[in-house]
């Protein structure tokens, strides 16, 4: 698959699992890092990594599989992620697509995208 095909998979995909968080959304931070809640959207999903709480939260995240909506969790795509809702972030890692409920993680935890970092995590808010 050429990069062009691959790149617009990756659009389509980030765009439809993060289609309800298009809106404007009120920002927060956590250590410093503005984060906006369910954001990044806008941002092509292979451009936006996972961050450390959700990487480091793998062993509470479910399993989803090696492909989400047809996308392949492979080396191109290893540590790409995305919120998939405003408490979700989707994140490839080993191969496979995982999704982590950021309330796991601490109570009124939400998924946000860092645009200094362009990183898609766990935040809460200040």
């Amino acid at each position: 698959m050429n990069n062009v095909n691959r790149t617009s998979i990756v659009w389509l995909l980030a765009s439809t699992l993060l289609a309800s968080a298009c809106g404007p959304a009120p920002t927060s931070s956590d250590g410093g890092a503005s984060a906006q809640r369910g954001g990044g959207a806008r941002q092509p999903m292979a451009m936006q990594q996972s961050g450390s709480r959700a990487r480091g939260a793998q062993s509470s995240a479910a399993n989803q599989g090696s492909e989400s909506n047809g996308v392949a969790c492979d080396g191109a795509l290893e540590g790409a992620g995305v919120c998939a809702s405003e408490t979700q972030v989707l994140f490839c890692a080993g191969g496979i697509w995982w999704l982590l409920d950021c309330g796991q993680l601490v109570s009124g935890a939400f998924c946000g995208y860092d645009s200094a970092t362009l990183a898609v995590d766990c935040y809460t808010a200040q």
